[in-house]
């Protein structure tokens, strides 16, 4: 996102978006207890819960925002000199 002067904020809200993520975003995993098998269930629930709990998000609505930052989650930071100058050769 960006502020009122164009600077990126980064709002660091898994746990926001997790915290609704229910029994029915856990479907469909894999089975055992690897680091891999543990990766791969962990983005199955996150893309379950995405588009099951938040879809409008993945559409661009930033309604969301406004909840996100009176929750208990809430959290934001600036880029670093490194991850700006990554950044501005793709936007």
């Amino acid at each position: 996102m960006r502020d009122k002067t164009s600077e990126i904020i980064i709002y660091s809200c898994g746990n926001f978006f997790a915290e609704r993520y229910d029994s029915a975003d856990r479907t469909n995993l894999v089975e055992g207890n690897t680091a891999e098998n543990m990766v791969i269930n962990n983005l199955i629930i996150i893309s379950n819960g995405l588009q099951s709990k938040w879809s409008k998000v993945l559409h661009g609505d930033i309604e969301w925002i406004n909840d996100f930052k009176h929750s208990i989650w809430f959290s934001e930071c600036r880029l670093n000199q490194t991850e700006k100058n990554i950044i501005s050769k793709h936007i």
